[in-house]
C-alpha cells in the first residue's frame, strides 16, 4: 500500500493563536519614547524587589522571617564557653517595607549574653522579608541558643 499524506489542520493552529487585545494599544504607540515609557520598567522593577509580593501567603512569608533571623542568629562567646543555653523570645515591630521599627526582649532566657544577642540580632537582620498585606507588623519570636 502506499503511504497516505496526513491533511493539514490549518483550523487547529489558527485557533491556537493567541488573539490581539482588543483595548492594547497599537504597536507604534507602544514603541513611543517618552521619559515615562523608559522609567517604567525600572519603577516596576523597584517595587517587586523592595515591596511585598501580594502573592505571599503569611504562612510562608513567617518562614521566610524565620529563616532570614536564623541566618543572622550569633552564639555569644561568652555564653558559649560556659555553656550556657537558653530561649529569649524578641518583640520587634516592622514597617510595610520590612524595616524593623523597634526591638525588645519579650522573654528572658535567664543569660544575659543571649537576651542582648536576640535583640541586636533583629536590628542586624533589618531589613526583614517585607509581609504581605494584612499580617500583623508586631511580632514575637522565640530565638533557642543550643550548643548540640
Amino acid at each position: 500500500k502506499p503511504a497516505q499524506a496526513v491533511p493539514e489542520r490549518r483550523e487547529r493552529t489558527e485557533r491556537q493563536r493567541p488573539e490581539p487585545a482588543r483595548n492594547a494599544p497599537p504597536r507604534a504607540a507602544a514603541k513611543a519614547s517618552t521619559p515615562a515609557a523608559a522609567k517604567a520598567p525600572v519603577a516596576a522593577a523597584q517595587q517587586s524587589s523592595s515591596g511585598a509580593a501580594p502573592t505571599v501567603s503569611p504562612a510562608r512569608w513567617q518562614a521566610r522571617l524565620l529563616a532570614h533571623l536564623e541566618r543572622r542568629k550569633r552564639y555569644p562567646g561568652a555564653a558559649r564557653a560556659r555553656g550556657s543555653e537558653g530561649t529569649a523570645s524578641v518583640r520587634f515591630s516592622i514597617d510595610a517595607s520590612g524595616n524593623v521599627l523597634g526591638a525588645s526582649l519579650a522573654r528572658s532566657s535567664g543569660v544575659p549574653e543571649l537576651d542582648q544577642e536576640v535583640v541586636a540580632m533583629v536590628r542586624r537582620a533589618s531589613p526583614v522579608p517585607a509581609p504581605p498585606p494584612g499580617v500583623s507588623r508586631t511580632i514575637t519570636v522565640p530565638v533557642r541558643f543550643s550548643l548540640r
